[in-house]
């Protein structure tokens, strides 16, 4: 289970007392809905069952209602998914690229255009597009020495799916018990990492990244709360590759604790994770 800062002031702001009952009630939905970088798949049907049928809203009289006097709500893809503008400030403060627990959020901000290249929040994706277009024209004219530029070597853009399948961990364990999760070795839990990676590949070849991070994710969130003693206390990414038989018999059967400790084999654990995102 995921927890998030909430504004205990909330109801006393403008915004929010000037909002009609139903929408205070989505609002608050969509903070505890959206993913963990402020994106909410749009679902009305759902959202009313939630809310209670005796509060109904929609999607226009929100969207009017959310963005009266600034913008709070982007949608994007065909408005098939929001973004809630004030999420990611308020659980995160300034994104910082040198924080790992901020990685993941700035990527998937970066990949639909919502933030620029000094991680502020963008009033569209579509003008992030158009930021991005006159980045690369530029980086061009610099690569070839023009607009003062000197002749630079193309790199490769920064992407590292094992430390953000890290920080997926380190936030689900802080969201769960309130406490960082402590690394005493870094080299493990990316080797950790990576194995969940390459078996997920291997076995699910058309995941996509978020598909990825989100499965893991929903994971986590189960694992690092198990209530059985020793897994609780050792609870990390080497252990849950080692002891995957024995975490997904707990997480389906409650406390009674399996005989075997064996570790899981490569089909095993791709079974477990591939039949998680068949449930969904």
């Amino acid at each position: 289970m995921a927890k998030r800062f909430t504004d205990t002031d909330k109801y006393k702001k403008p915004f929010i007392r000037s909002l009609q009952a139903p929408y205070k009630l989505l609002w608050d939905y969509l903070y505890h809905d959206c993913d963990h970088a402020g994106i909410w798949i749009v679902d009305f049907t759902i959202a009313q069952i939630y809310i209670g049928e005796d509060a109904p809203v929609n999607m226009e009289d929100a969207l009017r209602f959310f963005n009266s006097g600034e913008q709070r709500i982007i949608e994007f893809d065909g408005g098939k998914k929001w973004f809630i503008v004030p999420f990611v400030e308020f659980q995160y403060g300034e994104l910082n690229p040198d924080n790992r627990a901020h990685n993941s959020v700035i990527q998937i901000l970066k990949k639909y255009n919502l933030i620029d290249n000094e991680f502020k929040v963008l009033a569209s994706p579509l003008q992030g597009a158009k930021d991005k277009d006159k980045d690369k024209d530029k980086d061009k004219d610099m690569d070839k020495g023009g607009l003062g530029g000197e002749i630079k070597p193309k790199t490769k853009p920064k992407y590292d799916l094992p430390e953000m399948i890290i920080t997926e961990f380190e936030e689900s364990y802080l969201s769960c018990r309130g406490v960082d999760y402590i690394t005493t070795n870094h080299g493990k839990d990316r080797s950790a990492a990576g194995k969940l990676i390459q078996i997920m590949k291997n076995k699910n070849p058309s995941l996509n990244t978020q598909q990825m991070i989100e499965g893991m994710r929903a994971y986590f969130d189960r694992a690092v709360a198990i209530n059985d003693p020793w897994l609780f206390t050792n609870m990390s990414l080497p252990i849950i590759v080692s002891k995957i038989n024995e975490i997904n018999t707990i997480l389906r059967n409650g406390n009674k604790r399996p005989n075997s400790q064996a570790g899981a084999t490569d089909r095993e654990l791709a079974e477990l994770l591939a039949s998680k995102w068949a449930e969904e």
